[in-house]
């Protein structure tokens, strides 16, 4: 009976961890018409020829996927490696307080995935990180304010300001 409470939790334990694993390449064949351009897109992800330099990058190759094969569930797969790969190096920009590049890179992986939600807590990191961290000092001046004497219901208080005056009632 015992044996059987710990063999359950096992055996779950055993069938979630394959669904933490990372997406694996497509296994295609060289001689179908996406064999070519599967295995020039997972040789760009690869090189990090991700989104440059034109011409020959991976996400330009995943658009050519598109066309030859429109339904092609790797069209998915390959985004998300290229958003992942972009986002990876954003992040090693901003830690190096590389902004710019950081922000570059963020841009890119919401290019390829809209809806990449990492890309977009690069870009708030960013903008957190380029703010200043002062105020600037404002010019001071002194203000006189004289109470008058009036009726209980209604406060009046006379402000003279240098090249100003006015009354502000409370």
């Amino acid at each position: 009976m015992m044996k059987q409470f710990l063999f359950l939790p096992a055996l779950a334990l055993l069938l979630l961890t394959g669904c933490q694993t990372a997406p694996q390449p497509v296994k295609t064949s060289l001689h179908t018409p996406t064999g070519p351009v599967v295995a020039g897109i997972e040789a760009d992800i690869a090189a990090n020829r991700l989104t440059r330099p034109t011409g020959h990058n991976a996400l330009e190759k995943i658009q050519r996927l598109e066309l030859i094969s429109p339904h092609s569930p790797a069209i998915g797969t390959y985004r998300e490696q290229v958003a992942q790969q972009l986002v990876a190096l954003g992040q090693k920009a901003f830690i190096q307080q590389k902004y710019d590049r950081a922000k570059l890179l963020a841009v890119r992986a919401l290019k390829v995935l809209p809806d990449y939600p990492e890309a977009g807590f690069i870009l708030d990191a960013v903008r957190e990180a380029q703010k200043p961290t002062s105020r600037p000092r404002r010019e001071t001046m002194t203000v006189e304010i004289e109470e008058v004497a009036s009726s209980p219901s209604v406060g009046v208080i006379t402000v003279t300001v240098p090249e100003l005056q006015g009354t502000i009632e409370e």
